[in-house]
């Protein structure tokens, strides 16, 4: 086999929204529209999962940029949670 048709081609953005979406037209499961592919499913969940991370995040309407809680009292335990997306959550206590 000639060295370069083994040469793996880095794949950019728009080509995994068509992969993915190919795929989910194809009727195949992953694992057999990435063997078919030549791709690795590993890097096929990746790429899915952080381009719908993307979808999510740009479906949503910017919020105002400051949260003001008021004035936090000394009155024993407080908790705050905030889930920012992507997987981060702050997480606040005092107590």
């Amino acid at each position: 086999e000639d060295a370069m048709a083994s040469k793996r081609v880095r794949l950019g953005r728009e080509d995994w929204r068509a992969l993915i979406a190919r795929q989910a037209k194809s009727g195949l499961s992953v694992a057999a529209f990435c063997a078919h592919e030549r791709l690795g499913a590993a890097s096929f969940y990746q790429w899915r999962s952080r381009l719908s991370g993307e979808a999510k995040r740009s479906d949503i309407e910017p919020r105002e940029a400051f949260l003001d809680l008021g004035t936090v009292r000394d009155s024993g335990r407080f908790e705050l949670r905030i889930d920012l997306g992507g997987g981060l959550v702050l997480q606040l206590v005092r107590g």
